[in-house]
Order: structure tokens, then sequence, then C-alpha cells
């Protein structure tokens, strides 16, 4: 793959326990993913408010496996063949009708996810997730997640795509942000290389906390999750590594695992 100027991470922070430079690119909507060639890149979906938590947060609470659809029909057509899988999912922020769930991380997180199998289909992460198809690894992630992403994606060397979400196909604030607390993490434990849009984000994310969670709740994003009424949600999306686990996404067809 050829990334545009490349950027060296200062050396001052780039740790020696891998020889690898681990080449890193952010995306800050599908449409940028969509155009890439993944076939050969590690490949991290996030989609920070608010399918990405929810999906970790789902495996945090015991579910089996994630079974990600873009399309209502689809996903209905997964629920004929799982009869005992909860149905879960929204379009703009709000629950499908007939489904059992909609994209909130406090669904996820009651008892009765544990061992269950959950079909999902949402405006924004599951379109992502598809563009991604074929990459030669991919995981999903968000803030809560972070540490763990990074640990699984540290000292491998080659092409890392961290690929934001956005809404509505648009650029959204807190993927970025969440995509260069990922970037900081792997400099942290790598030698890697940046491109201008990782440099940038990571230049964002090394803010103080309370004004990246600022950001985050001032963007676009957040205004539709709190026009949806979730606003709880916000701050379950922004708590940061509070889950210890890689979410991982193998397929086609797309199942989301631990791993």
């Amino acid at each position: 793959m050829i990334y545009p100027q490349w950027r060296a991470y200062p050396t001052s922070v780039v740790a020696t326990i891998s020889g690898r430079v681990m080449r890193v690119s952010v995306t800050f909507t599908p449409v940028e993913l969509e155009s890439r060639d993944v076939s050969e890149a590690r490949v991290v979906v996030i989609d920070c408010f608010r399918a990405s938590t929810s999906v970790v947060t789902a495996l945090a609470s015991g579910a089996v496996a994630v079974y990600p659809f873009l399309g209502i029909r689809e996903a209905l057509e997964e629920k004929a063949a799982r009869p005992t899988a909860i149905l879960a999912g929204e379009r703009g922020g709000v629950k499908i009708d007939g489904f059992d769930l909609g994209n909130s991380p406090r669904e996820f997180s009651s008892p009765e996810i544990a061992g269950s199998e959950i079909i999902m289909t949402t405006t924004n992460g599951t379109r992502l997730l598809a563009a991604a198809v074929g990459a030669g690894e991919l995981l999903t992630a968000g803030f809560v997640n972070a540490a763990a992403t990074a640990s699984a994606l540290a000292g491998s060397g080659g092409d890392v795509i961290l690929a934001a979400a956005g809404t509505e196909g648009y650029f959204s604030i807190e993927d970025v942000l969440c995509a260069g607390f990922l970037v900081r993490l792997l400099g942290e434990s790598g030698r890697i290389e940046t491109d201008d849009q990782a440099a940038f984000a990571m230049a964002a994310a090394k803010c103080p906390w309370d004004a990246v969670r600022r950001m985050a709740l001032g963007g676009r994003g957040a205004d539709n999750v709190r026009t949806a009424g979730h606003d709880e949600d916000l701050e379950n999306c922004l708590r940061i590594d509070t889950i210890p686990l890689v979410a991982r996404v193998t397929g086609p067809p797309l199942v989301i695992t631990r791993g």
C-alpha cells in the first residue's frame, strides 16, 4: 500500500521492543476506507457513539457472538435462521420497530446477554465493517477497550488502518479522537510511522482528557445521541479502558467474537 506523506513518530517516545515499523493511517469517513485496498492491512473499525462500545459491552457481558448486517432485511433473514438470537439495531439513533434492543451499551450489559447470539444493524458502524471485509485482520474498538486493542496490534509491523465510522458519511470528532488515542498508544509500544491524518488525530488526542472529552461531547455525533434521548450513553462510551478485551471480526459472513 502507498500512503502519502508518512511522518515518523517523534523518536523520544518510540519504544525499542520491536525493530519492525508499523505504518499507521487514519480514515475519517467510510468512503475513504471503501477506496482502500485493505487486503494486507490490519483494520480497526471505530464507532464510539455507539456501535463499537455496544459490541464490546455485549462480549464483555458474555455474548457468544455479534453478527453485524448492513441492512434491516438481511438482519431479519438472519434472525429467521437463528430464532433464539437477540435482534438489535437502530436507524437515526432510534431502535428499529420490532427489534429486541436498540444500540445502547446499557442494553448490552444485562444478565440476559450472557450466552446469547446478537444480530445487529446500525446506521454507521455496520457500513464500515462491510467496507473492511477482506482485511488481513479486522477488529472493532472504542475508548472502552483502547488499551487491549493497541496491545493486540503492538509490535506487528506492517500497515494498520484506524477507520473512523463518522456520522451519516461525514467526519465525526469522537471517532477521530479515539483513533488518535490508539495512535498514541501504538507509538508508546513500538516504532510507528503515521500519515497526515493519523498525525493530526494523535495531536488532538494528546490534549488533556477533559479537553478531549469536551471535544467529543461537542460534536455532531453526540448531538444525535442526545436528540435520540440517550444522553447517558455518552458517558458510558467515554470511559477509557474499562473493558480489557479485543473484539475480533471474521468472515464473511461477518461475526464478532472475543479474541
